[in-house]
């Protein structure tokens, strides 16, 4: 969760067996996760082991005008930075 300041910190607010579950969360906002200030959402599918890469991003923006999150392409902003979930 972020907003993509480069004031505002990267928070991971959950962690989900599936990336449909996770994707299912985020365009649901569960718990607030907009806050308010959460603009951008990303799910990252990752494999096990050591040095974890992402298998893939599902990245979302908070639409206001529909109050809830759609799925976009990966800003670019961030487009050469991954492991937002994890570090």
């Amino acid at each position: 969760m972020t907003n993509l300041r480069p004031d505002h910190e990267l928070r991971c607010v959950g962690w989900f067996k599936t990336v449909i579950e996770a994707s299912l969360t985020i365009k649901g906002n569960y718990c607030d996760i907009w806050e308010g200030d959460n603009n951008y959402a990303v799910v990252e599918e990752f494999s096990f082991g050591l040095y974890p890469h992402p298998i893939r991003e599902i990245w979302f923006k908070w639409d206001k005008d529909k109050g809830q999150y759609a799925e976009i392409e990966k800003p670019k902003e961030v487009a050469n930075l991954i492991n937002f979930g994890i570090g």
